[in-house]
Protein backbone atom coordinates (compact mmCIF):
# COMPACT_ATOMS: atom_id res chain seq x y z
CA UNK A 1 0.00 0.00 0.00
CA UNK A 2 1.72 3.16 -1.24
CA UNK A 3 2.30 6.28 1.65
CA UNK A 4 -0.27 8.28 -0.76
CA UNK A 5 -3.09 6.20 -0.22
CA UNK A 6 -2.13 5.83 3.52
CA UNK A 7 -2.35 10.03 3.41
CA UNK A 8 -5.90 10.84 4.38
CA UNK A 9 -5.65 14.66 3.39
CA UNK A 10 -3.59 13.55 0.29
CA UNK A 11 -5.06 11.31 -2.22
CA UNK A 12 -5.81 11.86 -5.46
CA UNK A 13 -4.99 10.63 -9.02
CA UNK A 14 -3.34 12.54 -12.12
CA UNK A 15 -5.80 12.62 -15.16
CA UNK A 16 -4.79 13.76 -18.68
CA UNK A 17 -4.46 17.38 -19.23
CA UNK A 18 -5.10 18.13 -15.23
CA UNK A 19 -1.97 19.29 -14.85
CA UNK A 20 -1.58 17.07 -12.11
CA UNK A 21 -4.10 16.40 -9.33
CA UNK A 22 -8.01 16.41 -10.84
CA UNK A 23 -9.99 18.84 -8.95
CA UNK A 24 -13.70 17.79 -9.90
CA UNK A 25 -15.43 17.24 -13.05
CA UNK A 26 -17.34 13.75 -14.23
CA UNK A 27 -18.79 11.81 -11.88
CA UNK A 28 -17.65 8.20 -13.43
CA UNK A 29 -14.16 9.71 -14.68
CA UNK A 30 -12.01 7.29 -12.95
CA UNK A 31 -10.52 10.72 -11.38
CA UNK A 32 -11.14 10.74 -7.54
CA UNK A 33 -11.37 14.23 -6.31
CA UNK A 34 -12.91 15.80 -3.46
CA UNK A 35 -15.86 16.86 -5.41
CA UNK A 36 -17.23 19.87 -3.59
CA UNK A 37 -15.21 23.16 -2.59
CA UNK A 38 -16.56 26.80 -1.91
CA UNK A 39 -18.63 28.55 0.64
CA UNK A 40 -21.27 25.75 0.65
CA UNK A 41 -19.14 22.76 1.86
CA UNK A 42 -17.31 24.84 4.62
CA UNK A 43 -20.42 26.21 5.95
CA UNK A 44 -21.60 23.09 6.23
CA UNK A 45 -18.56 21.88 7.76
CA UNK A 46 -18.81 24.32 10.61
CA UNK A 47 -22.20 23.80 11.12
CA UNK A 48 -21.54 20.18 11.43
CA UNK A 49 -18.85 20.61 13.69
CA UNK A 50 -20.51 23.46 15.50
CA UNK A 51 -23.20 20.62 16.65
CA UNK A 52 -20.90 17.95 17.12
CA UNK A 53 -19.10 20.23 19.70
CA UNK A 54 -22.36 19.85 22.25
CA UNK A 55 -21.43 15.69 22.14
CA UNK A 56 -17.54 15.84 22.20
CA UNK A 57 -16.72 12.26 23.66
CA UNK A 58 -18.47 9.53 25.83
CA UNK A 59 -18.95 10.47 29.48
CA UNK A 60 -21.64 12.51 29.35
CA UNK A 61 -23.94 10.29 29.58
CA UNK A 62 -22.54 8.09 26.88
CA UNK A 63 -21.83 4.52 27.36
CA UNK A 64 -17.88 3.20 26.64
CA UNK A 65 -17.24 2.11 23.04
CA UNK A 66 -14.31 1.10 21.15
CA UNK A 67 -14.21 0.68 17.34
CA UNK A 68 -14.06 -3.27 16.44
CA UNK A 69 -12.49 -3.08 12.91
CA UNK A 70 -13.12 -5.87 10.89
CA UNK A 71 -12.24 -6.90 7.42
CA UNK A 72 -14.23 -8.83 4.49
CA UNK A 73 -13.44 -10.41 1.45
CA UNK A 74 -14.70 -8.81 -2.09
CA UNK A 75 -12.58 -9.67 -4.98
CA UNK A 76 -8.56 -9.62 -3.88
CA UNK A 77 -8.96 -6.97 -1.50
CA UNK A 78 -9.71 -7.28 2.02
CA UNK A 79 -12.16 -4.42 3.22
CA UNK A 80 -12.25 -2.74 6.65
CA UNK A 81 -14.92 -1.41 8.54
CA UNK A 82 -16.25 -1.04 11.88
CA UNK A 83 -20.02 -1.05 12.97
CA UNK A 84 -21.77 0.92 15.73
CA UNK A 85 -24.63 2.41 17.38
CA UNK A 86 -28.51 0.56 17.01
CA UNK A 87 -31.35 1.36 14.36
CA UNK A 88 -31.68 0.69 10.90
CA UNK A 89 -28.37 0.26 9.03
CA UNK A 90 -26.77 3.61 7.60
CA UNK A 91 -23.78 3.42 5.23
CA UNK A 92 -21.02 5.93 5.62
CA UNK A 93 -19.13 6.78 2.42
CA UNK A 94 -16.64 9.47 2.94
CA UNK A 95 -15.07 11.93 0.48
CA UNK A 96 -11.44 11.79 -1.02
CA UNK A 97 -8.39 12.20 0.82
CA UNK A 98 -10.03 10.40 3.84
CA UNK A 99 -10.52 7.01 5.58
CA UNK A 100 -12.54 6.28 7.96
CA UNK A 101 -11.00 7.41 11.10
CA UNK A 102 -11.58 10.77 9.69
CA UNK A 103 -15.77 11.35 10.44
CA UNK A 104 -15.76 13.34 13.32
CA UNK A 105 -16.04 11.16 16.91
CA UNK A 106 -19.39 13.40 17.75
CA UNK A 107 -20.90 13.44 14.64
CA UNK A 108 -20.79 9.56 15.36
CA UNK A 109 -22.07 9.67 18.39
CA UNK A 110 -25.15 11.70 17.44
CA UNK A 111 -26.22 9.21 14.70
CA UNK A 112 -25.36 5.91 16.24
CA UNK A 113 -28.25 7.47 18.79
CA UNK A 114 -30.58 6.35 15.88
CA UNK A 115 -28.69 4.02 13.48
CA UNK A 116 -26.39 1.05 12.94
CA UNK A 117 -23.51 2.60 11.57
CA UNK A 118 -21.27 1.00 9.09
CA UNK A 119 -18.66 2.97 8.59
CA UNK A 120 -15.74 1.48 6.07
CA UNK A 121 -12.79 2.26 4.14
CA UNK A 122 -12.45 2.09 0.22
CA UNK A 123 -10.46 -0.47 -1.71
CA UNK A 124 -6.74 0.26 -1.34
CA UNK A 125 -7.38 3.07 0.99
CA UNK A 126 -6.55 3.29 4.79
CA UNK A 127 -6.45 0.03 6.41
CA UNK A 128 -8.51 -1.89 3.19
CA UNK A 129 -5.74 -3.38 1.28
CA UNK A 130 -6.44 -3.80 -2.64
CA UNK A 131 -6.14 -1.47 -5.43
CA UNK A 132 -8.34 1.56 -5.98
CA UNK A 133 -10.76 0.96 -8.69
CA UNK A 134 -10.46 2.78 -11.75
CA UNK A 135 -14.09 4.46 -11.59
CA UNK A 136 -16.72 5.49 -9.56
CA UNK A 137 -19.32 2.71 -10.94
CA UNK A 138 -16.32 0.19 -10.42
CA UNK A 139 -15.96 1.27 -6.28
CA UNK A 140 -20.15 1.40 -6.06
CA UNK A 141 -19.63 -2.63 -7.47
CA UNK A 142 -16.99 -3.41 -5.05
CA UNK A 143 -19.28 -1.62 -1.89
CA UNK A 144 -22.31 -3.28 -2.93
CA UNK A 145 -20.52 -6.60 -2.82
CA UNK A 146 -19.04 -5.61 0.65
CA UNK A 147 -22.79 -5.02 1.80
CA UNK A 148 -23.72 -8.28 1.31
CA UNK A 149 -20.48 -10.09 2.74
CA UNK A 150 -21.06 -7.90 6.14
CA UNK A 151 -24.27 -8.99 6.22
CA UNK A 152 -26.20 -5.84 5.33
CA UNK A 153 -27.52 -6.48 1.83
CA UNK A 154 -29.85 -3.32 1.97
CA UNK A 155 -28.89 -0.29 3.34
CA UNK A 156 -29.49 3.71 4.00
CA UNK A 157 -26.41 5.44 2.33
CA UNK A 158 -25.17 8.67 3.24
CA UNK A 159 -22.73 9.90 1.04
CA UNK A 160 -20.18 12.98 1.80
CA UNK A 161 -18.01 14.55 -0.84
CA UNK A 162 -16.67 12.42 -3.26
CA UNK A 163 -18.93 9.71 -1.54
CA UNK A 164 -21.47 10.98 -2.44
CA UNK A 165 -20.69 10.07 -6.01
CA UNK A 166 -20.22 6.45 -5.27
CA UNK A 167 -23.81 6.82 -3.63
CA UNK A 168 -25.43 7.95 -6.48
CA UNK A 169 -23.70 5.38 -8.52
CA UNK A 170 -24.81 2.68 -6.14
CA UNK A 171 -28.59 3.98 -6.53
CA UNK A 172 -28.50 3.98 -10.28
CA UNK A 173 -26.95 0.69 -10.24
CA UNK A 174 -27.65 -1.34 -7.33
CA UNK A 175 -30.66 0.07 -6.52
CA UNK A 176 -31.72 -3.29 -4.60
CA UNK A 177 -28.92 -2.17 -2.05
CA UNK A 178 -29.84 1.47 -1.27
CA UNK A 179 -32.90 2.18 0.94
CA UNK A 180 -32.31 5.53 1.26
CA UNK A 181 -30.00 8.15 -0.23
CA UNK A 182 -28.38 11.33 2.01
CA UNK A 183 -26.07 13.43 -0.17
CA UNK A 184 -23.60 15.82 1.67
CA UNK A 185 -21.34 18.62 0.40
CA UNK A 186 -21.38 16.79 -3.19
CA UNK A 187 -22.94 17.24 -6.70
CA UNK A 188 -24.13 15.23 -9.39
CA UNK A 189 -20.52 15.34 -11.44
CA UNK A 190 -19.95 16.38 -15.13
CA UNK A 191 -18.15 18.72 -17.06
CA UNK A 192 -19.60 21.81 -15.69
CA UNK A 193 -19.18 21.31 -11.93
CA UNK A 194 -18.43 24.21 -9.97
CA UNK A 195 -14.77 24.55 -8.57
CA UNK A 196 -12.96 26.26 -6.40
CA UNK A 197 -9.56 28.86 -6.66
CA UNK A 198 -6.89 27.43 -8.09
CA UNK A 199 -5.53 27.89 -4.64
CA UNK A 200 -8.00 26.03 -2.74
CA UNK A 201 -7.66 23.07 -5.55
CA UNK A 202 -4.32 23.05 -5.10
CA UNK A 203 -4.51 22.39 -1.07
CA UNK A 204 -7.40 20.02 -2.03
CA UNK A 205 -5.12 18.14 -3.96
CA UNK A 206 -1.98 18.13 -1.95
CA UNK A 207 -2.21 20.19 1.71
CA UNK A 208 1.15 19.04 2.68
CA UNK A 209 0.03 19.50 6.35
CA UNK A 210 -3.54 19.51 7.88
CA UNK A 211 -3.65 23.15 9.07
CA UNK A 212 -3.25 24.10 5.51
CA UNK A 213 -6.61 21.96 4.55
CA UNK A 214 -8.08 23.76 7.48
CA UNK A 215 -8.22 26.43 5.33
CA UNK A 216 -10.32 25.10 2.52
CA UNK A 217 -12.27 23.15 5.14
CA UNK A 218 -13.22 25.74 7.56
CA UNK A 219 -14.00 29.42 7.19
CA UNK A 220 -10.66 31.51 6.72
CA UNK A 221 -11.96 33.28 10.28
CA UNK A 222 -10.61 33.31 13.41
CA UNK A 223 -13.96 31.15 14.88
CA UNK A 224 -13.96 29.07 11.47
CA UNK A 225 -10.05 27.97 11.84
CA UNK A 226 -10.41 27.17 15.59
CA UNK A 227 -13.94 24.88 15.01
CA UNK A 228 -11.09 23.41 12.80
CA UNK A 229 -8.73 22.52 15.00
CA UNK A 230 -11.38 21.07 17.60
CA UNK A 231 -12.46 18.66 15.01
CA UNK A 232 -8.99 18.04 14.62
CA UNK A 233 -8.61 17.16 18.69
CA UNK A 234 -11.61 15.39 18.80
CA UNK A 235 -9.90 12.94 15.83
CA UNK A 236 -6.71 12.19 18.08
CA UNK A 237 -8.63 11.80 21.46
CA UNK A 238 -11.09 9.16 19.34
CA UNK A 239 -8.02 7.56 18.06
CA UNK A 240 -6.39 7.83 21.26
CA UNK A 241 -9.24 6.41 23.17
CA UNK A 242 -9.80 3.47 20.93
CA UNK A 243 -13.42 5.65 19.83
CA UNK A 244 -12.48 5.24 16.04
CA UNK A 245 -9.81 3.74 14.39
CA UNK A 246 -6.06 4.67 13.84
CA UNK A 247 -3.72 5.04 11.19
CA UNK A 248 -0.80 6.31 9.36
CA UNK A 249 -3.07 9.83 8.70
CA UNK A 250 -3.58 10.85 12.53
CA UNK A 251 0.06 10.17 13.35
CA UNK A 252 0.56 12.89 10.98
CA UNK A 253 -2.12 14.99 12.31
CA UNK A 254 -0.51 15.11 15.95
CA UNK A 255 2.86 15.63 14.62
CA UNK A 256 1.67 18.88 12.92
CA UNK A 257 -0.74 19.92 16.44
CA UNK A 258 2.56 18.92 18.11
CA UNK A 259 0.07 16.76 20.42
Amino acid sequence: MSAQLNNPLAWGRSCPGSGGHVHGGRADSGCWSRSMSGPRRRLLLLLMSASANLFLLPGAGQAAYTADVQHVRVGKAKVAYYERGSGPALLMLIGTGSTMSEWDPALLGLLARHWRLIIVDYPGVGLSSGSVAPTFSATAGQISRFLVKSGHPRVSVLGWSMGGFIAQRMAAQHRHRVSRLILAGTNPGSPHAALGPPWVQNIDSDPGDDLAALKVLYPRTKTGQREGRFFLRRLIRGSQSGLIPDDLGLLRVRLTLGV
